[in-house]
């Protein structure tokens, strides 16, 4: 190796240092600041055990998730619901479980989750996870009733752990 070796490494160094020394300068001085500080002014949560599911068209109502919560002008929501469905090993090979948030007595359409089940017999049952979530910057302000509503076509069916999450801020 000889003399323009030596010096071709010292031009390559001298072209990451003045790289790298860019990109810190530019970084701390130039950059638009890319982290959101949200600030929360509201969290709720709460947390049930086990129910059984409702068969047929009716949703259930008793030993649901609900939470009051409220909402000031100028602030969105966010919703999170995760629970834990155990569709039985002597339902019927084709079932389905439901969900969806029922928010001032109203039933919303969306968003919902399904889980269902096609021909199939598992020893044990199956157990699947759903979660949903929502948000919205349109509801008006005031007290507010959420409540996580499921239905099903077999009564053996459950639903094991499950969350709901209520966020509002600005």
């Amino acid at each position: 190796m000889g003399k323009s070796s030596g010096t071709a490494i010292a031009v390559i160094a001298l072209f990451i240092s003045i790289g790298f020394g860019g990109y810190f300068v530019y970084d701390k001085f130039f950059a638009a600041t890319t982290t959101s500080n949200i600030p929360t002014s509201n969290q709720y949560y709460k947390e049930a055990m086990f129910i059984y599911i409702p068969s047929g068209e009716a949703w259930s109502t008793g030993n649901s998730l609900s939470i009051e919560f409220n909402i000031s002008e100028g602030e969105s929501v966010y919703f999170s619901f995760e629970g834990l469905v155990n569709l039985d090993d002597s339902s019927i090979p084709n079932t389905y479980v439901e969900f969806r948030f029922k928010v001032d007595e109203i039933i919303w359409g969306y968003p919902r989750r399904s889980v269902r089940r096609y021909n199939a017999v598992s020893p044990g049952g199956s157990r699947i996870s759903v979660s949903m979530q929502h948000y919205n910057s349109t509801m008006l302000p005031g007290t507010h009733t959420i409540t996580v509503v499921c239905r099903g076509d077999h009564t053996t069916d459950s639903l094991r752990e499950r969350s709901l999450f209520v966020q509002t801020f600005k």
